[in-house]
């Protein structure tokens, strides 16, 4: 393994720097439709203390708020913030692709790649959390990659547990990493075979190294999630992070291919989503689950159907649609899927305020920046598909890749698993997730498998025409 140098860190960090200097400038603070629910949350703390009770915004991202922006006097602290935690990100991602691959100049294509995807940049100066969940994601991804944590250090197992807790608090979604970190330790090296007579005896444990390390990276995890969930059991009766995956799940039933064909004894949930299609925005495929919370949950009370808990009723309600249209809810999730991995769009962060959406007039960045971002843009759109096909493609070439330490092309795998875990997760219970923000928080991970796949590809396409050449 060809040894780091400090240069090389520096030279990446300025890179990054500059990157964000050039597109995004001095853009201030920008609010999109989730920013508001943040910053309740971190007013909710402020004047009442923690932890907040148990809503849709779990506490992490308002707790990052309320320490970087004075207590929410200066969100422009906040902005600063989650600059150098993206330019944090493109270091750990140089990190990840050189031990994976050993190339620094797979390393640098990578960085190269990530500071000039737009989204990243002005997601940076949005109030969102895409940021800080894609900081922790990335710094877990290292943790597992690491030389001295990959040999069974529990310290930075430990460290890799604060920090999954901490994505948790941040988004949800991220609970994905805590059983592909758990397989990462367990098959690493270090499993001792036992004498005995039976089959079940004889099959292998883990050593006390790797038991250790596992014990380590669970302990923040039970710690700082069950004690938020026990709080919240205690103060709301439900054991739960945050309120969402219900409710979300209720944009695949404001599908006219699922409501429009339900069955004689689902027909109020119908008539509740035609009551509403007259004002539906032409611009979205279904009926947003805001527009039909409240009316589905009256009507389930009329049927003397549970509605206390709205995200647990919601989705009982969409699960009982899907029952009934499995063909449809399959076909706008494979619509979805493939949106999530090959749509890419500049939305968020160009914006003063929510109220000036769209309105270019008023956007944050002169014209020169908007057509860089624009160009950036077309070229990420042609890319994006190609991108993601690599990254797909990292499971088998790591089975192939025999070049590289065992344990190693474990975590490769284990990287991959949580990745597409993810986009599967996702995307069955969010239909909107073909906007690129719900990608955003993997976008490092899913680029630094994709240039491990091509790295691969190449060597063996170097390789395969030197032995064509000898033999001639």
């Amino acid at each position: 393994m060809p040894k780091l140098r400090t240069t090389e860190l520096v030279a990446v960090a300025c890179w990054a720097v500059l990157a964000r200097l050039a597109l995004v400038g001095m853009a201030g603070p920008a609010l999109y439709w989730d920013s508001g629910g943040y910053l309740r949350v971190a007013k909710r703390i402020l004047e009442h203390g923690f932890p907040p009770p148990l809503g849709f915004r779990p506490p992490g991202y308002p707790l990052f708020i309320i320490a970087t922006s004075w207590g929410g006097s200066f969100l422009g602290g906040t902005v600063i913030a989650q600059h150098l935690l993206g330019v944090g990100t493109s270091v750990l991602m140089y990190l990840i692709l050189f031990r994976i691959t050993r190339s620094r100049a797979a390393g640098l294509l990578g960085v190269l790649a990530f500071s000039m995807m737009p989204d990243v940049l002005f997601m940076e100066v949005t109030i969102y959390s895409e940021t800080v969940a894609m900081c922790l994601v990335t710094s877990c991804a290292f943790l597992m990659v690491a030389p001295r944590v990959r040999s069974r250090l529990w310290a930075g197992w430990l460290l890799c547990g604060i920090v999954t807790a901490l994505a948790t608090w941040t988004r949800p979604i991220t609970l994905v990493l805590i059983p592909v970190v758990a397989m990462a330790i367990l098959t690493s090296e270090g499993w001792t075979g036992r004498q005995g007579k039976s089959l079940v005896a004889r099959l292998p444990l883990p050593s006390a190294a790797v038991a250790r390390c596992l014990g380590a990276f669970l302990l923040p995890v039970v710690l700082l999630n069950g004690g938020l969930m026990m709080w919240h059991g205690v103060t709301s009766g439900r054991c739960r992070l945050a309120n969402g995956m219900g409710t979300s799940s209720l944009n695949y039933l404001g599908h006219p291919a699922i409501y429009k064909n339900l069955p004689p004894n689902l027909e109020w949930i119908s008539q509740v989503y035609e009551k509403l299609e007259p004002d539906r925005a032409r611009w979205l495929p279904y009926i947003p689950w805001g527009r039909a919370i409240k009316p589905l949950m009256e009507a389930r009370r009329e049927r003397g159907l549970p509605a206390a808990d709205w995200d647990a009723a919601a989705l009982d309600t969409t699960l009982r649609a899907v029952r009934a249209r499995p063909a449809a809810y399959a076909r706008i999730w494979l619509a979805t899927l493939k949106a999530y991995w090959s749509s890419y769009r500049v939305q968020y962060g160009l914006w003063r305020t929510q109220n000036d959406v769209g309105r270019i007039g008023r956007t944050q960045v002169g014209p020169a920046r908007g057509r860089a971002v624009s160009l950036l843009e077309s070229m990420w759109q042609r890319l994006q598909p190609v991108v993601s096909l690599l990254c797909l493609l990292a499971f088998p070439v790591a089975c192939l890749d025999r070049g590289r330490q065992p344990a190693l092309r474990w975590m490769v795998g284990w990287l991959w698993v949580c990745v597409v875990g993810a986009a599967l997760v996702n995307t069955a219970i969010e239909p909107a997730v073909g906007q690129f923000r719900y990608r955003m928080m993997w976008s490092p991970l899913i680029l630094t498998l994709a240039i491990y796949s091509l790295t691969f590809m190449g060597g063996w396409l170097v390789k395969t025409g030197r032995a064509l050449r000898a033999r001639d």
